[in-house]
């Protein structure tokens, strides 16, 4: 499954008395090496459009009325060249449909995140490319998943490995050389370890407490 699947479980948080609910999110940093080797299919790719993918009825998290975003964004690609091939994987020149997982997450438990009844694992690669660069024309590597594509998402979708799993298309020669050494995640720093309390960074919110007093947003290191 994608990366961020396998660490990010949602957990409902039951009210209890008029205690104030908290959100936890724990925010996982994914190595280049450790993206390479976990996923199915690294292509270098070119951004053609940017979509938007409205779920039906019956899968959406809710009425956009209800604070739901309308949608959840893709990038539209088209494959210039494979560096990591996939048994019926894309081929170069095909046209695909690339969701980010985080933001798949958040789109689907919107309502829950924003009533502060959620907690889940962040798992990210830090990627070099800024957000407002993701536009057609741009030119990048991407590092993606094959599987837990919802089957209303557009053919041929993917998903990224973990959220942000993409990079200038200059890292090309760093990536393709990881990849030909087997790209071995190796001994994994303080952020690949989501199972070490002290190398997990966590971010607490919580709710107004019922007596109208506001609860400040408390970073924390466990």
């Amino acid at each position: 499954m994608a990366l961020t699947a396998s660490i990010a479980v949602a957990t409902a948080l039951a009210a209890t008395g008029g205690d104030a609910q908290a959100s936890s999110i724990a925010v996982v940093t994914i190595s280049l090496e450790k993206v390479a080797a976990t996923s199915d299919v690294v292509v270098l790719a070119r951004v053609r459009a940017l979509g938007l993918h409205r779920y039906p009825a019956q899968n959406a998290p809710g009425a956009a009325g209800d604070g739901v975003p309308d949608g959840l964004p893709y990038l539209d690609v088209e494959i210039e060249e494979t560096l990591k091939p996939s048994a019926g994987g894309p081929k170069a020149g095909a046209r695909v449909a690339i969701f980010d997982p985080n933001r798949k997450f958040a789109y689907e438990k919107s309502q829950a995140i924003k009533a502060g009844v959620v907690s889940y694992a962040d798992a990210h690669y830090p990627s070099s490319v800024r957000a407002d660069a993701l536009k057609p024309g741009a030119r990048l590597i991407f590092f993606l998943s094959r599987r837990d594509v919802p089957p209303h998402f557009p053919a041929g979708s993917l998903l990224m490995t973990c959220g942000t799993a993409y990079d200038r298309d200059s890292r090309k020669a760093a990536v393709t050389a990881l990849l030909a050494a087997g790209a071995r995640p190796g001994a994994a720093g303080p952020a690949d370890r989501p199972g070490v309390n002290s190398a997990v960074r966590r971010r607490e919110f919580r709710r107004p407490r019922p007596d109208g007093e506001s609860e400040a947003n408390t970073p924390r290191r466990d």
